[in-house]
Protein backbone atom coordinates (compact mmCIF):
# COMPACT_ATOMS: atom_id res chain seq x y z
CA UNK A 1 0.00 0.00 0.00
CA UNK A 2 1.28 3.45 -0.87
CA UNK A 3 2.42 5.44 2.14
CA UNK A 4 0.69 8.66 3.16
CA UNK A 5 2.59 11.92 2.70
CA UNK A 6 3.97 14.07 5.49
CA UNK A 7 5.29 17.56 4.76
CA UNK A 8 7.89 19.03 7.13
CA UNK A 9 8.62 22.75 7.29
CA UNK A 10 12.20 23.99 7.69
CA UNK A 11 12.41 27.27 9.64
CA UNK A 12 11.49 26.73 13.29
CA UNK A 13 10.92 22.99 12.74
CA UNK A 14 14.19 21.67 11.34
CA UNK A 15 16.15 24.92 11.36
CA UNK A 16 16.86 26.85 14.55
CA UNK A 17 15.72 30.23 13.28
CA UNK A 18 17.03 33.00 15.57
CA UNK A 19 14.69 35.49 17.17
CA UNK A 20 14.53 39.07 15.96
CA UNK A 21 13.85 42.43 17.53
CA UNK A 22 11.82 45.29 16.06
CA UNK A 23 13.36 48.75 16.14
CA UNK A 24 12.31 52.19 14.98
CA UNK A 25 15.31 53.70 13.20
CA UNK A 26 15.15 57.00 11.32
CA UNK A 27 11.39 56.89 11.53
CA UNK A 28 10.92 53.43 10.02
CA UNK A 29 10.21 50.07 11.60
CA UNK A 30 12.81 47.41 10.89
CA UNK A 31 13.44 43.83 12.01
CA UNK A 32 17.01 42.97 12.99
CA UNK A 33 18.48 39.79 14.53
CA UNK A 34 18.50 39.58 18.30
CA UNK A 35 22.00 40.04 19.74
CA UNK A 36 21.19 37.31 22.28
CA UNK A 37 20.91 34.48 19.76
CA UNK A 38 23.52 31.97 18.60
CA UNK A 39 24.55 33.90 15.48
CA UNK A 40 28.05 35.25 15.79
CA UNK A 41 28.44 38.98 16.22
CA UNK A 42 29.79 39.56 12.72
CA UNK A 43 26.69 38.02 11.11
CA UNK A 44 24.39 40.05 13.39
CA UNK A 45 26.24 43.24 12.49
CA UNK A 46 26.24 42.44 8.77
CA UNK A 47 22.50 41.72 8.75
CA UNK A 48 21.72 44.85 10.74
CA UNK A 49 23.94 47.03 8.55
CA UNK A 50 22.33 45.58 5.41
CA UNK A 51 18.85 46.46 6.69
CA UNK A 52 19.83 49.99 7.64
CA UNK A 53 21.78 51.04 4.55
CA UNK A 54 18.85 50.70 2.14
CA UNK A 55 15.44 52.26 2.89
CA UNK A 56 13.78 49.42 0.93
CA UNK A 57 15.15 46.85 3.36
CA UNK A 58 13.14 46.34 6.54
CA UNK A 59 13.59 42.66 7.36
CA UNK A 60 16.88 40.94 8.12
CA UNK A 61 15.59 37.58 6.88
CA UNK A 62 16.01 38.94 3.34
CA UNK A 63 19.78 39.17 3.87
CA UNK A 64 21.46 37.22 1.03
CA UNK A 65 23.15 34.03 2.20
CA UNK A 66 21.50 34.15 5.64
CA UNK A 67 20.44 30.49 5.64
CA UNK A 68 24.02 29.28 5.36
CA UNK A 69 24.60 30.56 8.91
CA UNK A 70 21.62 28.81 10.51
CA UNK A 71 21.92 25.68 12.67
CA UNK A 72 19.65 22.62 13.09
CA UNK A 73 16.97 22.83 15.75
CA UNK A 74 18.15 19.54 17.30
CA UNK A 75 21.13 17.23 16.90
CA UNK A 76 19.15 14.09 16.05
CA UNK A 77 17.05 15.30 13.13
CA UNK A 78 18.27 12.65 10.69
CA UNK A 79 16.94 10.04 13.12
CA UNK A 80 13.66 11.97 13.45
CA UNK A 81 13.17 12.11 9.68
CA UNK A 82 14.07 8.44 9.29
CA UNK A 83 11.43 7.49 11.86
CA UNK A 84 8.86 9.51 9.93
CA UNK A 85 9.97 7.97 6.62
CA UNK A 86 9.53 4.45 8.01
CA UNK A 87 5.79 5.08 8.20
CA UNK A 88 5.16 7.94 5.77
CA UNK A 89 6.62 9.43 2.61
CA UNK A 90 8.37 12.59 3.80
CA UNK A 91 8.82 15.81 1.85
CA UNK A 92 10.37 19.07 3.02
CA UNK A 93 7.87 21.87 2.37
CA UNK A 94 9.25 25.33 3.05
CA UNK A 95 8.89 28.92 1.89
CA UNK A 96 11.82 30.90 0.50
CA UNK A 97 11.46 34.61 1.33
CA UNK A 98 10.55 36.33 -1.94
CA UNK A 99 13.01 39.19 -1.50
CA UNK A 100 15.88 36.94 -0.44
CA UNK A 101 17.10 35.90 -3.86
CA UNK A 102 19.61 33.35 -2.61
CA UNK A 103 17.28 31.63 -0.15
CA UNK A 104 16.03 28.95 -2.56
CA UNK A 105 19.50 27.61 -3.30
CA UNK A 106 20.59 28.26 0.31
CA UNK A 107 17.82 26.00 1.62
CA UNK A 108 18.74 23.29 -0.87
CA UNK A 109 22.37 23.52 0.27
CA UNK A 110 21.36 23.54 3.95
CA UNK A 111 19.60 20.19 3.56
CA UNK A 112 22.62 18.72 1.77
CA UNK A 113 25.03 19.96 4.45
CA UNK A 114 23.02 18.97 7.52
CA UNK A 115 21.44 15.73 6.29
CA UNK A 116 24.33 14.14 4.34
CA UNK A 117 23.23 10.57 5.10
CA UNK A 118 19.66 11.19 3.94
CA UNK A 119 20.64 12.87 0.67
CA UNK A 120 23.24 10.27 -0.34
CA UNK A 121 21.19 8.04 -2.63
CA UNK A 122 24.06 5.65 -3.29
CA UNK A 123 24.40 5.16 0.47
CA UNK A 124 20.71 4.42 0.98
CA UNK A 125 19.51 8.00 1.45
CA UNK A 126 15.97 8.91 0.41
CA UNK A 127 15.65 12.70 0.81
CA UNK A 128 17.18 13.76 -2.52
CA UNK A 129 14.79 15.85 -4.65
CA UNK A 130 12.14 15.91 -1.91
CA UNK A 131 12.36 19.66 -1.29
CA UNK A 132 9.33 21.75 -2.23
CA UNK A 133 9.45 25.54 -1.96
CA UNK A 134 6.08 27.29 -2.03
CA UNK A 135 4.18 30.31 -0.74
CA UNK A 136 0.95 28.28 -0.93
CA UNK A 137 1.27 25.19 1.25
CA UNK A 138 -2.50 24.82 1.13
CA UNK A 139 -2.19 23.64 -2.48
CA UNK A 140 -0.24 20.53 -1.48
CA UNK A 141 -2.06 17.28 -0.86
CA UNK A 142 -0.96 14.88 1.87
CA UNK A 143 -1.92 13.56 5.30
CA UNK A 144 0.07 15.91 7.56
CA UNK A 145 1.89 19.22 7.49
CA UNK A 146 4.29 19.85 10.38
CA UNK A 147 4.78 23.62 10.56
CA UNK A 148 5.40 26.15 13.31
CA UNK A 149 3.44 29.03 11.78
CA UNK A 150 0.00 29.53 10.18
CA UNK A 151 1.53 31.52 7.31
CA UNK A 152 1.67 30.58 3.62
CA UNK A 153 -1.31 28.27 3.68
CA UNK A 154 -0.82 26.22 6.82
CA UNK A 155 -3.98 27.99 8.03
CA UNK A 156 -6.55 30.02 6.14
CA UNK A 157 -6.07 33.77 6.00
CA UNK A 158 -8.18 35.97 8.25
CA UNK A 159 -9.09 38.19 5.29
CA UNK A 160 -8.16 36.36 2.08
CA UNK A 161 -9.49 39.18 -0.10
CA UNK A 162 -7.36 41.94 1.42
CA UNK A 163 -4.87 43.51 -1.04
CA UNK A 164 -1.83 42.06 0.74
CA UNK A 165 -3.36 38.59 1.13
CA UNK A 166 -2.83 35.54 -1.11
CA UNK A 167 -6.46 34.47 -1.37
CA UNK A 168 -6.09 31.50 0.99
CA UNK A 169 -9.66 30.63 1.97
CA UNK A 170 -8.81 27.13 3.25
CA UNK A 171 -5.67 26.12 5.11
CA UNK A 172 -3.87 22.82 4.63
CA UNK A 173 -5.79 21.17 7.45
CA UNK A 174 -9.18 22.36 6.19
CA UNK A 175 -9.11 19.82 3.38
CA UNK A 176 -10.47 16.30 3.80
CA UNK A 177 -8.09 13.84 5.47
CA UNK A 178 -5.41 16.49 5.95
CA UNK A 179 -4.07 17.82 9.24
CA UNK A 180 -1.79 20.66 10.17
CA UNK A 181 0.38 19.88 13.20
CA UNK A 182 1.28 23.23 14.76
CA UNK A 183 4.83 22.62 15.89
CA UNK A 184 6.34 24.33 18.93
CA UNK A 185 3.21 25.30 20.85
CA UNK A 186 0.86 23.85 23.44
CA UNK A 187 -2.23 25.77 22.26
CA UNK A 188 -3.15 26.57 18.65
CA UNK A 189 -5.62 29.38 18.01
CA UNK A 190 -5.59 28.80 14.23
CA UNK A 191 -7.14 25.33 14.11
CA UNK A 192 -4.02 23.18 14.01
CA UNK A 193 -3.03 20.33 16.32
CA UNK A 194 -0.50 21.75 18.82
CA UNK A 195 2.66 19.77 19.59
CA UNK A 196 5.53 21.29 21.56
CA UNK A 197 8.47 19.37 20.13
CA UNK A 198 9.58 16.44 17.99
CA UNK A 199 9.11 13.97 20.82
CA UNK A 200 5.42 14.86 21.01
CA UNK A 201 5.04 14.79 17.22
CA UNK A 202 6.57 11.32 16.86
CA UNK A 203 4.42 9.97 19.68
CA UNK A 204 1.28 11.49 18.13
CA UNK A 205 2.08 9.93 14.75
CA UNK A 206 3.06 6.58 16.30
CA UNK A 207 6.55 6.75 14.88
Amino acid sequence: MEKEIVYVDMDGVLVDFPEHVVKIINGREVKVPSPNGYLNQRVVEDCTSWVLKDPLNNDWTDYPGLFSYLEPLEDNLEEVLNRLENKFKVYILSTAPWKNYSSSSDKREWIQNHFPNLTNIEGGGWLEKRLILSHRKDLNRGRYLIDDRPNNGAAKEEDPWAPESKGIIKGFGDYENQEWIHFGCSVCEYGGTPKLNWEEVLEYLNC
